[in-house]
């Protein structure tokens, strides 16, 4: 069985280059451009692991990140924080976010990080 990822981003063609990458590598995907809509879908689905964009417009990634972080039902499901901004290890730490990827990024460090994170 493949494991499901879900990522989040507001950039269209971030999320259809990692979902090329992720389907490629083998994992379902859900992409998803709407915070919101990821918190309502994270819920019903709850994927195996997400891939979240700190910088999104209304609700941003660490609302988001703490919002999955409430219920039960997602508590547990790991999550990569990505974002281009220069002080993202440091957001990400103060979140207790353990796996940060970089933006840019590469197609390699993108599984590396994925792999990582699934397989603690």
């Amino acid at each position: 069985m493949a494991y499901s990822i879900m990522v989040v981003d507001d950039d269209p063609a971030i999320l259809m280059m990692v979902g090329l990458v992720l389907e490629d590598a083998g994992y379902n995907t859900h992409l998803v451009s709407n915070p919101m809509d990821a918190v309502a879908i994270a819920y019903a689905e709850r994927p195996d692991l997400v891939v979240l964009d700190l910088m999104m417009p209304a609700l941003n990634g660490g609302m988001v990140y703490n919002l999955l972080r409430e219920r039960t039902l997602t508590s547990d499901i790991p999550v990569i924080v990505s974002s281009a901004s220069i002080d993202i290890d440091a957001r990400a730490a103060a979140m207790g976010v353990p796996y940060v990827l970089p933006k840019p990024f590469t197609p390699a460090e993108l599984i590396t990080i994925i792999q990582r994170a699934l397989n603690p």
